[in-house]
């Protein structure tokens, strides 16, 4: 099944170019699989099976491919949001803590051994923190958020979703999927095996948990997700 799966991918090479441009390229890691003991598809009780029937009627138990089909799309015109996100490699665990209005604007403060570097891209430009001041990057990554959304998702197929099981996260319900991604465009492809809790009432994903293989490098994801459409992320006076 081929899909948009660009939001999550796009943030994901951005942090990653981000690490690889401010502390250097993560090393591969051996991930572990997030599918491999992952229950079958398998029905949700009465009480979760009505509360996805709310706002956005995501019915996604007994077709678990159509609702993540839905979850991905609704992804696509979600609100602002924040996010943290720890990516595990060989020789060490990235932390990126991140505001996000979708298509184009980020502002990421990112922790890698004992490193900190922060970066806003907005009005078609990025900007770094450098000795606490903040200067236009001569590598901009806004070219990189703007037009690739649209182009990744023709090339991003995924597989084998299946429900897994009713949660609770951060003290609210969440429906939980497994499903594989692989996403290839010329030299570049990147496979990932997620995990995904998706709130009920939205159908928005809240959090992920994501093995991926980019570029022969391997990185265990853990990711959450909070909706705040009052974020504003401008460009910083110089």
């Amino acid at each position: 099944m081929r899909t948009k799966l660009n939001c999550q991918l796009t943030f994901y090479l951005l942090g990653l170019a981000f690490l690889a441009a401010a502390c250097s390229a993560p090393s591969p890691a051996s991930p572990s699989s997030v599918t491999e003991n992952a229950p079958q598809n398998g029905s949700a009780p009465a009480q979760v099976a009505t509360a996805v029937a709310a706002p956005t009627s995501i019915s996604v138990v007994t077709d678990p491919e159509k609702t993540i089909q839905n979850v991905l799309a609704a992804s696509l015109k979600a609100p602002a949001y924040r996010t943290n996100i720890i990516i595990t490699s060989a020789d060490s665990v990235s932390e990126m803590n991140a505001e996000v209005i979708l298509p184009d604007r980020f502002h990421i403060t990112s922790k890698r051994k004992d490193k900190t570097s922060e970066m806003i891209v907005a009005d078609g430009k990025t900007y770094t923190k450098t000795n606490a001041t903040w200067v236009e990057s001569t590598q901009d990554m806004s070219g990189l958020t703007s037009g690739f959304a649209s182009a990744i998702g023709e090339d991003t197929t995924i597989s084998d979703v299946k429900f897994v099981k009713p949660d609770v996260v951060n003290g609210k319900p969440a429906l939980v999927y497994s499903f594989n991604s692989l996403y290839k465009s010329g030299d570049i492809q990147v496979d990932t095996a997620t995990m995904m809790w998706v709130d009920p009432l939205n159908g928005l994903p809240i959090k992920m948990v994501e093995d991926s293989v980019f570029s022969g490098s391997k990185s265990h994801i853990e990711r959450t997700i909070e909706y705040d459409p009052s974020i504003s992320i401008e460009a910083p006076k110089l």
